[in-house]
C-alpha cells in the first residue's frame, strides 16, 4: 500500500507514540508485508525468526520489538508490531469510493455484485453471481465465470492466546487481458500489495489463489488447484488438477506440476514435478518402479 504523500519516520513515530532509532527525517512512501516490500516501505517483524529476512529486505524501516532491534534499518520500537502496523493501515488506507468504470462491449450480468474502485476493460464478460470486491482492475477481453469471488480479504492472521487477529487487507487484484477465470474461483486481494493474474492465463473451475500471489502470462491452472499467498508463478506454467502449493515459493517459467502434486520448495524453469513432496517427475517415477521391483524381490525371498 502506498501513501498519498510520503511520511517521515518522525511523523509515524509521533502517530504511533513509538521511539525510533535512525534518521527521523527518512521518508516512507508506503507499507508492505515482508515478502513484497520495496525501497521506501515500512514493514513489521512480529517474531525473531523473521528478523534476518527483514534486515536483508528492500524495506527502509521496520517496526519491531526492542530486543529484536536490527541495526541496518530505521527502526520503530513497539511492544506489539502487528497491532501498530494495523494502526498505520487504518490511518493511511486510501479511500475506495470510486464508482465502477467499464469499457466498450463489456457485458456484466445483472446479478453481479461490484464494490468500489473497480475497473473493467473492453470486450469482457462477467457471468452471473460473480462478486467483485473493492480495488479490482480487469483488463480487456477477459471472462469471469459464474459464482467466482474476486478480492476477498487476505488469509493473514496473528495468533494471540486463544484468538486470531487479522492483518487488515489494503491491497488489490489486477487481472490482465485475455484472461479466463473459471466458475467458483476465489482470488484473494493482496494483503498490502497486489494479487496479479497475467495476460492470457486460464483457470479451471474451483481454483483458489491466495493473497499477493503473482501469476505470469499464459499459465494454465486446472480444477481444484490451491495456491497459497505470496507465490510467484512465472510465464507458461501448467498446474494440473488438485495441485497445492505452500506460501512464498517460485515456480519457474514453463514448469509443469502434475496432478495432486505438492511442491514444497522453488521449482526450476521447464521442470516437471510429481508427488508429495513434489520432486522431479522422472526421479519420482524411478522411485515408484524401484519400489515395485523391491516388493517383487521380497515376495520371491518369502520375507
Amino acid at each position: 500500500m502506498k501513501f498519498k504523500n510520503p511520511i517521515s519516520i518522525e511523523e509515524i513515530s509521533s502517530f504511533l507514540k513509538l521511539p525510533f532509532f535512525g534518521d527521523g527525517s527518512t521518508l516512507i512512501y508506503g507499507l508492505n508485508e515482508i515478502n513484497r516490500c520495496t525501497k521506501g516501505d515500512v514493514i513489521f517483524v512480529n517474531h525473531p525468526k523473521y528478523l534476518k529476512k527483514a534486515e536483508s529486505s528492500n524495506a527502509t524501516a521496520i517496526i519491531t520489538t526492542e530486543h529484536d532491534k536490527p541495526s541496518k534499518k530505521v527502526t520503530l520500537v513497539s511492544e506489539n508490531p502487528f497491532d501498530d502496523f494495523n494502526r498505520l493501515i487504518k490511518k493511511f488506507k486510501p479511500s475506495s469510493n470510486k464508482k465502477l468504470s467499464y469499457g466498450k462491449n463489456t457485458f456484466i450480468h445483472p446479478s453481479v455484485v461490484i464494490g468500489n474502485n473497480v475497473i473493467i476493460g473492453n470486450n469482457c464478460v462477467i457471468h452471473p453471481n460473480v462478486v467483485l470486491y473493492n480495488n479490482i482492475s480487469i483488463g480487456d477481453n477477459t471472462i469471469i465465470h459464474a459464482n467466482s469471488v474476486i478480492g476477498a480479504n487476505a488469509f493473514y492472521y496473528n495468533k494471540k492466546q486463544n484468538t486470531y487477529s487479522p492483518l487488515i487487507t489494503c491491497g488489490e487484484v489486477v487481472i490482465g487481458d485475455f484472461v479466463e477465470i473459471g466458475a467458483n474461483n476465489t482470488i484473494d486481494a493482496g494483503v498490502t500489495d497486489k494479487t496479479k493474474i497475467g495476460n492470457g492465463t486460464k483457470t479451471d473451475n474451483l481454483v483458489h489463489i491466495g493473497h499477493d500471489t503473482i501469476i505470469g502470462k499464459n499459465c494454465l491452472i486446472a480444477a481444484q488447484v490451491g495456491i497459497a499467498g505470496c507465490n510467484i508463478i512465472e510465464d507458461n506454467v501448467t498446474l494440473w488438477g488438485q495441485v497445492g502449493t505452500p506460501s512464498n515459493i517460485t515456480i519457474g517459467e514453463g514448469a509443469v506440476i502434475l496432478g495432486k502434486s505438492g511442491p514444497f520448495q522453488n521449482v526450476e524453469a521447464n521442470e516437471t514435478i510429481f508427488g508429495v513432496p513434489g520432486i522431479n517427475a522422472k526421479q519420482r517415477f524411478r522411485e515408484i518402479l524401484n519400489q515395485r521391483k523391491l516388493t517383487q524381490i521380497i515376495k520371491k525371498l518369502d520375507l
